[in-house]
Parts: C-alpha cells; structure tokens; sequence
C-alpha cells in the first residue's frame, strides 16, 4: 500500500515538473511577432520589441537569451523603469556570449577579430594655444574654441562612438589621437613615433595632408582621408583613401546621373572663363556621354548673358541646364531669365552642393525651374542608425551632430570593414563592395591618373523639395 501511495507520489511530481517545464518553455519562445520588426546598425542585426504586460528585463532576457546588461546598453531608457508598450532594441545575437550563432556564422569571415590594431587620429586641436595662460590681470576670457576646433571634436567623438562598436565585435585597437597644432613639423615629429601604427585617419586638408600622406607612403602605413576634395593632394600613394569624392568626380557621376534618370533631354552647359567651372562642365560633360550621346549647346555667359541660357530652350524636350558655377548673383540672374519660359518649355536646372546655402534666392525659384542639387553626403533623419546616433549625441551633449560627427563615425565603419574581410583590397577591388555609413555609402574606384583610392558615390536632392528623398536610390533600386 506504501509502495503505491510514493509511486503515486512521484508520478504526481513527475506531472507537475512537465507541466512547468512546458509553461516555462511556452513562455520563453519567440514568436514571429516578437521578432518581425527587424533593423541594422551597424552591420549588427536588431528586433524592435514591444514590452507586454507583466514582463521584466529579466523575463525578456531570458525570452532573447540575450545578457541583461546587453539590453540595457541600448536601451538606457530602461534605468527609469520597465513600462508596458517601451519598445526596446534587443540584438538578435549576443556579443558577450560565447555560444552565439551568428557568431559562429562569422567566424570564417572574421578571421582578424583577435588580432590588435593601432589607428592614429590626426586633426587640429590648437591646445598649447587654447590653453595658454594669458599675462593680462583681466578675469574675463573671451570663448577659447572656435568653430573649427568644434569640428574636429565632433570629428573625434564619431569615430569613438563608432570604434566603440567595433570593440564589441571583438577587435582589439589602441586610437592615439594627434594635434597637429596646424603646424606640419610639430606634426611630423608626432607621427614619427608612431610608425608601427596599422592606419591614420584625418581631416586634415592642405599641407596638413600632404605631409601625412607622404609618411604614410613612406611607412606603408594605410591612410583614410575626410576632408573635402583631398584626392589631388593624395591621389599619388597607394596606400591612401579619400572618403569623398573630389568636386570633379561628383560632377561627372551626377553627369551620369542626369543621362540616366531624365529622358528625353538635351544638355546645355555653361560656357565659362573660369578654369575650375570649365573642367566641371567638362567632367559633368564625360558622366553624360559614358551614358548618353546627344549634341551639346554651350552657352558663354559673360558674353551672352543669362537671355542666351532661355533662348536656347528646346521645345518638346526635358532641357538640362548644367550650371558650374557658385556665384549666387549669376544663378539667380539665369533663374530669373528661365521662369518666364517654363510655361511652355520643359527646364530642369543642375546646380552645385553650395547652392542648397544660397541666401538670395527664393525657394519658389528654384521649385519653379526644377533645380536638382548633388553633395558628397546625404543625412537621412528617417534612416534607423542616423537617429539611434543622434539620440546618444543629443543626450550626451545636447546639440544636433554636425556633418563633421557623420563623417568621423563613417571613417570607422570603412576602418571596420576593412579589417575585418579580408584586409584593405577587399574595399579597394571589388567593385561590389558598398559600405552603408550614416553620411554616406561607400565603394571605391582608382583615382585617374593616380594611384590612390576615392569614393564613387553621390547624392542627388531638390533644395526646394524633399529633402529628406535621396534621388540617386530611385536608379540604385
């Protein structure tokens, strides 16, 4: 009789063991809700998850198998309490944990993850001056940083910001940062210790530049340019690459841009005095014939005036006016000339990336010719990762992030990427790879006549229009 009462006993635990067990299990599996809404930032895989009633992070860690800690590291909100509907970012795979999947996915394609990697940073504080003690007995001191320095700083804090990910996928890197105080001795006799370093990022323009493009030639140390139009100044070392397209390579790819995406056309250019407007239209000129072939009108200018722009309008056609120039008061005078016109022409008007700071000219213009604009960078605030930076930016420092912020965090995506498949060559010769950074995508192509690297993509807008719409995807889709 004992025998059968401690047999049904242990049946009964038995029973109720299976019937946790399955409620636990019930209540820890994912269901295609739970991971429908999917993101990515920063080549990292993330599920936007809504917090049910009755949930606590401990609960939804165990639901994601992702570390507590994890979840709050993007999700700081959650120091003020767990509430019902919080969506969370929660990381498809853990980074701390060792048994991650997608980890063990990546394993092949992340052969350098444990090899440790020195990146020098070079830009222009100004610090021996800024903090230099003034003899003067006056208490007041007049704002020591300017808006130069500004930049740079927001320059440092994306490339951390940005680095700090890369730590978290297991890279090992040291980040010296230089000053060059603006002077190209100091500087050199800086980076003269710093030798065995893998790569030099910079926003250094000028002689700035040239002197560190010729130690990182010299040293065979890789060297990742930011700053506007570096190319000419480094197109000589093949170990160099400029983030941004020079104003010549932007002009021919938006020359492409307009043979592809208009139809029906005719092209007229602006005729100019200028060496610099000249090898513009001729660079826009060799995008739109690698693309289209169809006759050219040139229209001088300063011989003909902005009248000649509208008499040669071309009825029946899309008219592509490609305008090299960045004086305001010529625009806005040939603007003016073609209004009268659209009614009974079709006009579309192509303009340089200092258009978009224009002062003088009314929105309703450049709406009413059609204008479309090109620029190296394209900040889209609609894009996840563009909003998840500057959310920690305005947090932390309570102020939107310049472009100067973007181009420092993108720096370290392409630093990123190259280290981490298969070395420098994998982003210089396959001419597939594109990198999504927050400024800009990345894919490069050899400069011409050079030997250096730059990036072969731009961003088309209408200043007058949405802003927000990046054009060039509609020929990417």
């Amino acid at each position: 009789m004992k025998h059968k009462r401690f047999v049904k006993y242990l049946f009964s635990l038995f029973t109720l063991f299976f019937l946790l067990l399955s409620f636990s299990t019930h209540a820890q599996t994912l269901s295609k809700k739970d991971t429908s809404n999917v993101h990515f930032l920063n080549s990292r895989k993330f599920f936007i998850y809504k917090v049910e009633k009755g949930e606590t992070l401990f609960s939804i860690s165990q639901k994601f198998k992702i570390p507590q800690e994890e979840i709050i590291q993007f999700n700081h909100e959650i120091n003020n309490g767990l509430k019902v509907k919080m969506k969370l970012w929660i990381p498809a795979y853990s980074w701390l944990k060792k048994d991650s999947l997608e980890k063990a996915s990546n394993v092949v394609e992340d052969k350098k993850k444990d090899s440790f990697y020195s990146i020098v940073v070079v830009t222009s504080f100004n610090l021996p001056k800024i903090y230099t003690v003034s003899d003067s007995t006056e208490s007041f001191v007049d704002e020591p940083i300017n808006d130069g320095t500004k930049q740079n700083l927001e320059f440092i804090e994306g490339i951390i910001r940005s680095a700090e990910s890369l730590k978290m996928g297991g890279f090992k890197i040291n980040l010296d940062i230089i000053d060059s105080e603006n002077d190209s001795l100091i500087l050199l006799r800086k980076l003269s210790k710093k030798k065995n370093c893998d790569l030099i990022i910079t926003n250094e323009n000028g002689n700035l530049l040239s002197t560190i493009s010729a130690f990182s030639e010299k040293n065979q140390i890789h060297l990742l340019s930011s700053a506007m139009n570096s190319s000419e100044l480094i197109k000589e070392n093949k170990y160099a690459i400029s983030l941004l397209p020079s104003s010549f390579k932007q002009c021919e790819m938006m020359g492409k841009f307009s043979a592809e995406y208009f139809t029906n056309t005719s092209l007229i250019l602006l005729k100019s005095v200028s060496a610099k407007e000249l090898e513009r239209a001729e660079s826009f000129k060799s995008g739109w014939l690698s693309t289209k072939f169809t006759a050219v009108k040139r229209i001088d200018y300063a011989k003909l005036g902005s009248i000649a722009f509208a008499d040669s309008l071309v009825k029946g056609k899309n008219n592509i006016l490609f305008i090299s120039s960045s004086n305001e008061d010529m625009v806005s005078s040939i603007l003016n000339s073609l209004k009268v016109k659209i009614p009974e022409y079709q006009v579309t008007v192509i303009g340089l990336p200092t258009w978009q700071y224009f002062e003088t000219i009314e929105p309703n213009h450049l709406e009413l010719c059609n204008v479309h604009v090109f620029n190296s960078g394209f900040i889209d605030n609609s894009d996840e990762n563009v909003y998840m930076f500057r959310k920690y930016f305005r947090e932390k420092y309570y102020s939107e992030p310049t472009e100067s912020a973007y181009l420092g965090y993108d720096a370290m995506l392409v630093t990123k990427m190259s280290l981490s498949k298969g070395g420098w060559k994998s982003i210089t010769e396959d001419k597939h790879a594109d990198i999504t950074g927050l400024y800009s995508n990345y894919s490069f192509e050899k400069i011409i006549s050079g030997n250096a690297f730059e990036n072969s993509n731009i961003h088309v807008f209408q200043p007058a229009g949405d802003i927000t719409k990046d054009l060039i995807k509609n020929i990417k889709k």
